[in-house]
């Protein structure tokens, strides 16, 4: 189940807005207290703890009679654990509570520690003091981990409390009920039993006495507390008497909502506390409550979290569709998800890496993120970098057993080929598993970034030998039922019910919107339209993206007509810093100022224009642009980059895609790479995007080779441009190696769309890298490839000559599979002209070819479709014979249906 999100928790009870203001207001005076909640994962809570001890009890009789008091509910469970005690007596109790309260349960747990509701604690309430009902050691933990320990711990009938209330407030921690931890327990020193509660907080006490004194005039937020038959509550009421304007706080469970109002009135009333309440079960959301109060108070802190679990805002109509959203469950995928569990198995291993494919809206990132979330729970530390980590890999904190996650990862070859590649050398102690998220590729020959990175290291091989196995994990579509869960998912958040018929219907549309991809993302669109209202049966996917992106625009229309009333000139520059902020997928309002002064400038001016702000921050805020300490662009990124794409006539906005020095900066290239891997067939004819593309400046970065090689892959008309500015690329750039291999990768690219004239000539360029890098086996791969493109366009003669030169290759670099495979689909391409017996001599090429490489399923494959192909010359004995050879193949490689195919292809054949 998806995290809550902090609306979500604001709707739960009508007062929950108030309560939170009043929170937020209060921040700076209020002292955390905090219960067994808060302990979680380490220790039990209060009941679950009871009943681990009750079932040590040996006397089965004694047993069922704890037990029943304990689920009697909070007023029993001090009898329960007054029972304990009387069962082993002070010192047996003593042994059990030291075993299930250890010390050592948090050093098991202290990963999970910077992902719950306690880690914020010294970052919201610095300098203050805690309280807390708990025997663990959570919290000084928690306290010393940050900086920020305490400077004194108070037990309960103890000479410090009077010691401080002299002293005035101090940075300590009041253990109301005694402090377990150390390897022996006295078992007097702790309020455990029902004696025990009811001999402290005797009225009169020296220990009710003091408390009293110390809760005077001070502010608690409850925490992780039912705040249910609680003894300190009795305290509680008689300084509320005494103190009637001192309000207290409690962020608490809802089990009924029914009786929210009751259950309020009465904390407010007889406490003084005020509630925030979250819906049964819902534990996520003091942390999601306690996250939104850090982003107001401390942004910078905020966005330092390691996990922002209440992060996504769910008033955007678009945020719904993020993968962290919670708009839907996470459906299907079974198979995927235990195939990344095999990744990170056999944690002996020190490091390997494998990637995740698929296209944009296929739900990569919300498999891996749901996984990251199960490893997370497994004790691991999963960390999704981005551009920012890039310059500095090699100092990145791996303490314990880490998934790192990397999306995009074609942007960022060059330092991530350097960082693999130490990895792969340096001895570790803990495992490390590398996942990298791509848009294409089943392998790393067969993907327009495999070839980068391995050119990018010293040892290609280290790269190939770290693998964790090819193929790659491909995301293929969902299965129908699945598709209708998340459309019934998505109807739901919406407030709609979706019938199963309408639900077949929109299935369909989905098929015909989205034919043979069928993406999660599309599914969520199309629920999204019909939720509203639109009629679907006719629709593409342009016309659902125009559906998505003017519902954003309109949201964003009144939130700018809110905030600033009618200004049209800066509602204007409020859509480019949309755009600036989309482009760049996380920037600072001060990267924003150096890298568009001009814009900045003129968004000041107008921004000053505004009574109702206090500054440009605050206006960027309330317009939903800036969240935490960046500009938050329109997401998901298929969404966005089409948001981009419907400006990319306007001067002014090419401006912002192509400010001075862009070639260097990694967020810009790789948007822009995403942007054309996504809707490059909408971006053919606008002419002053490819004056801008094709100009090469200063130092690029590595992604801008690729983004050329995708180019010369896809487009049209500027396949050819693009390879002479690789070539560019290549000469300006000192003769590199890795600039000479991208510059291979597009003539290779090229060699596709010729006639064999044009491919002869761009094959002889291959050549001469090939010659000139003659060390280098990627480049030698590439020739190879450029080789067995002209197999295809070449005449028998012709390809013949072709196929000679490949063999050689081949032979003198005869431990690459890679060229052997190049080799092998010349020979197949031969096969196809050829007659009857010159194609029998090359299949047979081919057989032998397969028997040496038996391993190798791709070269398998060649093979059978030369054995295919020859079914279509020979006569009905031949072929029954040749169809023979592919049933043997197809029993021996039965999973590969590929193999399959070319079988089901001669029987065809042959039944002609």
């Amino acid at each position: 189940m998806a995290a809550i999100t902090f609306t979500q928790i604001m709707n739960c009870y009508p007062d929950n807005p108030m309560v939170y203001k009043h929170i937020k207001q209060d921040c700076g005076k209020l002292i955390p207290f905090v219960g067994a909640g808060l302990s979680v994962p380490c220790y039990p809570l209060w009941p679950e703890a009871l009943k681990e001890l009750a079932e040590q009890v040996a006397v089965s009789k004694k047993k069922k009679a704890i037990v029943a008091k304990i689920e009697g509910g909070n007023a029993k469970l001090l009898k329960a654990a007054q029972a304990l005690e009387d069962y082993w007596g002070k010192k047996g109790m003593a042994d059990h509570l030291l075993e299930l309260f250890s010390a050592a349960k948090i050093q098991e747990h202290r990963e999970k520690l910077p992902h719950q509701s306690v880690w914020l604690l010294p970052m919201l309430f610095p300098g203050m003091p805690a309280v807390t009902t708990n025997f663990d050691r959570v919290l000084e933990t928690v306290y010393e981990l940050q900086g920020a320990k305490f400077d004194t711990v108070i037990l309960p009938n103890r000479q410090e409390l009077q010691d401080q209330l002299r002293q005035g407030e101090r940075h300590g921690l009041l253990k109301l009920h005694g402090d377990i931890g150390s390897e022996t327990l006295e078992y007097s020193s702790i309020i455990f039993g029902k004696r025990q509660y009811e001999g402290a907080y005797q009225p009169g006490t020296p220990m009710v006495t003091n408390l009293q004194a110390w809760f005077s005039g001070k502010m608690l937020l409850f925490l992780g507390c039912s705040l249910k038959a609680d003894e300190y509550l009795n305290l509680l009421q008689e300084v509320v008497q005494l103190h009637p304007g001192v309000t207290h706080y409690a962020i608490l469970e809802c089990e009924d909502v029914r009786d929210a109002a009751a259950r309020a009135r009465q904390l407010r009333d007889q406490w003084g506390i005020q509630a925030l309440f979250y819906p049964k079960g819902r534990h996520e959301a003091v942390r999601v409550v306690l996250e939104k109060l850090l982003e107001d108070h401390n942004p910078t802190a905020y966005q330092a979290l390691t996990t922002h679990v209440g992060a996504l805002p769910d008033q955007s109509p678009s945020s719904r569709f993020h993968y962290k959203s919670g708009a839907v469950s996470f459906h299907g995928r079974q198979e995927e998800l235990e195939q990344l569990r095999e990744f990170c198995g056999q944690e002996h291993v020190a490091f390997r890496w494998w990637a995740v494919t698929g296209a944009g809206g296929a739900g990569k990132s919300r498999l891996v993120y749901e996984f990251g979330r199960e490893m997370e729970r497994a004790s691991w530390n999963v960390l999704w970098l981005n551009s920012a980590h890039m310059d500095h890999l090699d100092t990145l904190p791996i303490p314990t057993k880490t998934l790192v996650v990397v999306d995009y990862a074609q942007a960022y070859l060059g330092p991530l080929g350097h960082w693999m590649e130490q990895l792969a050398q340096r001895p570790r102690l803990v495992p490390v598993r590398l996942l990298l998220l791509e848009r294409d590729g089943k392998s790393l020959d067969g993907s327009s970034w495999g070839s980068g990175l391995k050119a990018e290291v010293r040892r290609a091989k280290s790269i190939r030998e770290t693998c964790w196995k090819e193929p790659f994990l491909q995301l293929n579509h969902l299965q129908e039922e699945e598709l209708l869960r998340i459309m019934t998912d998505y109807a739901d958040t919406v407030g709609k019910r979706l019938l199963e018929a309408k639900g077949q219907q929109l299935l369909e549309t989905l098929k015909t919107t989205d034919p043979g991809l069928y993406r999660p993302l599309y599914a969520m669109f199309l629920t999204d339209a019909w939720g509203n209202g639109q009629q679907l049966e006719q629709w593409g996917p342009t016309a659902v993206l125009d559906y998505v992106l003017q519902r954003e625009s309109e949201y964003f229309e009144e939130k700018t007509k809110e905030a600033i009333g009618n200004i049209p000139r800066l509602r204007k520059i409020l859509n480019k810093l949309c755009l600036v902020a989309t482009i760049w997928d996380g920037i600072t309002p001060e990267q924003v100022a150096q890298e568009y002064p001009k814009l900045w400038e003129a968004f000041q001016q107008q921004a000053e224009r505004v009574d109702c702000v206090e500054s440009e921050e605050d206006l960027l805020r309330q317009v939903g642009i800036l969240q935490g300490t960046e500009l938050a662009g329109l997401k998901p990124d298929l969404l966005g980059e089409y948001f981009v794409l419907q400006h990319l006539n306007e001067p002014e906005v090419l401006q912002l895609l192509f400010p001075d020095g862009w070639q260097t900066k990694r967020k810009l290239v790789a948007f822009l790479f995403r942007m054309y891997r996504d809707y490059h067939n909408d971006m053919e004819n606008v002419g002053a995007f490819w004056d801008y593309m094709l100009c090469i400046q200063k130092n690029p970065v590595r992604g801008y080779g690729m983004m050329l090689v995708n180019v010369a892959c896809n487009s049209n008309a500027y396949t050819s441009s693009a390879v002479e500015t690789l070539k560019t690329l290549w000469e300006t750039g000192g003769n590199q190696v890795i600039d000479a291999l991208l510059y291979a990768m597009g003539l290779v690219n090229l060699t596709t769309r010729q006639p064999v004239e044009g491919a002869e000539a761009v094959v002889g360029l291959l050549q001469e890298l090939h010659e000139r890098y003659s060390k280098h086996e990627e480049i030698a791969f590439e020739y190879a490839k450029g080789l067995a493109n002209l197999t295809a366009k070449q005449g028998v003669v012709g390809a013949e000559v072709t196929v000679e030169r490949l063999r050689k290759l081949q032979e003198r670099y005869c431990g690459n599979e890679e060229i052997v495979l190049a080799y092998a689909k010349g020979l197949f391409n031969l096969s196809f002209d050829q007659g009857i017996e010159g194609a029998e001599v090359t299949v047979e090429r081919l057989k032998e070819l397969q028997e040496r490489y038996c391993g190798n399923e791709e070269i398998v494959l060649e093979y059978a479709k030369g054995l295919a192909n020859l079914t279509t010359k020979q006569g009905v004995e031949g072929a029954e014979a040749t169809v023979e050879r592919l049933r043997e193949l197809k029993e021996r490689y039965c999973g590969n249906e590929e193999i399959v195919l070319a079988y089901a292809k001669g029987l065809f054949n042959l039944s002609c």
